[in-house]
């Protein structure tokens, strides 16, 4: 009995210095539906609503349609101090893409500008596009 009692005690000691972390996960995006009628197209997006620079990811998820024989071609950048563009990724999605299947993300930067381009080849026809593009970050609480 005496073990047993020593045990609970110890248990409960160590339950009251161990402490318990959880996240949730913080998104910010935009929705958007157009239809590509020129050949290029490109989004900005700063990472200000995350002030205590938790890792983040910018990204997006698109429908594409009316896309038949034709490629999209997705670039994820941002620009240096000096001006210079830095690609962060790059996808080409051909053809239609149904249920936000055309997605990609690159881990971003807090307080810089990060941009997706979206660029057509040459004679496709006009393409619609639908979906979001934003950040998402995970913001810890600790209890």
């Amino acid at each position: 009995m005496k073990k047993f009692f020593t045990l609970i005690l110890a248990l409960f000691f160590m339950s009251i210095s161990a402490g318990n972390a959880s996240a949730a996960i913080v998104k910010n995006e935009e929705k958007v539906s157009f239809t590509m009628t020129e050949n290029q197209k490109e989004f900005m997006m700063s990472d200000d609503s995350n002030p205590n620079r938790f890792p983040s990811q910018f990204g997006y998820r698109f429908t594409i349609f009316d896309a038949e024989g034709c490629t999209i071609h997705a670039r994820l950048f941002r620009l240096s101090l000096s001006g210079n563009e830095i690609t962060l990724s790059q996808k080409d999605f051909t053809g239609n893409h149904f249920d936000f299947s055309a997605t990609d993300q690159a881990e971003a930067m807090p307080y810089k500008n990060h941009y997706l381009e979206l660029t057509k080849d040459q004679g496709c026809g006009e393409v619609k596009v639908k979906g979001l593009y934003g950040y998402q970050f995970d913001e810890l609480y600790e209890y």
